[in-house]
């Protein structure tokens, strides 16, 4: 039970910090506060406001001009620039591990209770989000920061919570392993482009021929293709998706395995597999993926055009760590492909490009 609560807790947490970023995006103070632009700057928050307010005054004018930006681009003109939003973030305050901070809340294998208890006895100021180095944290290529929510208390102290979602500055990918908010998606803010983690709740969920049947309800309209195949005692299917995703245009690509005698439900794949992704519109690339471990590559460019899926290229590679599994594979691509489906192979890496389906 107190595994659960702290998960829940874990979650709710994450969601805090989503919020955060969304409505206040960091607590970006004096040009002197230590972060990722000014790393030689010296560390410091802003005091409590006297009007109170759950997050700092001095951050709501950051997360009105980072929600301008995102929703300029999924909603009105489909042209804004990015920049800003990674200006912002690379002022965000920047902690040096413990040196600073050293005092931590509750363990949260303790449970959502001690929590609770902690926040009620200690008296809850005002909260922050701040950046820590995470030079260990080696998911996805990058130089990793780990965001931290910061407690200001009633009682003057302040409190660190890390909440294992990463930020990359080189590439503006903010990341969790089980997505932001235990959502399963994660962004890219350069480029305005959502992300699925590896091990998000869709991963529990499976696939089957509904979720394709009904994506018209959601206003996702794709083309997709199945590859199935027998491997290893089970049958696999690779199968792959472009379109367009209510605000976005992008494509998937999904690996997943059942028993011989079912005949329904798929499970998604205990094993990941490099891949990468690209998706285009003619000659101009929309966005490219580079190859990372995963079971679910997909990417979604958010924007106010709607191209439909006859349109869009996908291009993707696929480096499997079996020749059995690939042989079985290719002879499923051969029987089920398009002829707007075209591959290749260079030793165990499997490269193709799916052009249209009309």
């Amino acid at each position: 039970m107190q595994e659960k609560q702290s998960a829940l807790l874990r979650g709710a947490l994450s969601l805090l910090l989503v919020c955060a970023m969304l409505v206040s995006f960091a607590s970006v103070v004096a040009a002197e506060q230590r972060s990722i632009s000014n790393p030689d700057g010296a560390f410091g928050l802003p005091p409590v406001a006297e009007t109170w307010s759950f997050f700092h005054p001095d951050t709501y004018k950051a997360g009105e001009e980072i929600l301008k930006i995102v929703l300029d681009q999924a909603f009105v003109t489909g042209k804004a620039n990015s920049d800003r939003i990674i200006e912002l973030l690379n002022l965000t305050p920047l902690i040096l591990y413990d040196e600073e901070l050293p005092e931590r809340v509750v363990n949260p294998k303790e449970g959502a209770t001690a929590w609770l208890e902690y926040f009620v006895e200690q008296g809850l100021g005002q909260v922050y989000v701040c950046l820590r180095p995470a030079p260990d944290f080696r998911e996805i290529p990058g130089t990793a920061y780990e965001f931290v929510i910061v407690i200001a208390q009633n009682d003057g102290k302040q409190r660190s919570i890390p909440v294992q979602h990463y930020y990359y500055p080189e590439t503006g990918i903010v990341y969790s392993h089980s997505g932001l908010a235990q959502t399963g998606f994660n962004l890219d803010l350069k480029n305005f482009i959502v992300l699925t983690g590896a091990d998000g709740f869709q991963r529990d969920l499976g696939y089957n021929l509904l979720y394709d049947f009904l994506a018209p309800l959601i206003f996702t309209y794709i083309n997709t293709i199945r590859f199935p195949f027998e491997y290893d005692g089970k049958e696999w299917m690779l199968q792959i998706w472009k379109g367009n995703y209510w605000r976005s245009n992008g494509g998937e690509i999904g690996l997943y395995h059942r028993a011989l005698d079912e005949n329904f439900q798929w499970d998604c794949s205990d094993k990941q597999l490099p891949m990468s992704l690209a998706i285009s519109e003619g000659e101009r690339q929309i966005f490219a993926l580079p190859s990372v471990m995963h079971w679910w590559r997909s990417g979604f460019y958010f924007t106010t055009k709607r191209i439909p899926a006859a349109k869009l290229t996908m291009d993707a590679t696929i480096q499997f760590d079996d020749q059995a599994m690939l042989n079985a594979l290719l002879i499923s691509i051969e029987e089920n492909k398009p002829d707007t489906f075209t591959y290749g192979t260079d030793g165990l890496t499997l490269t193709f490009c799916w052009k249209n389906t009309r």
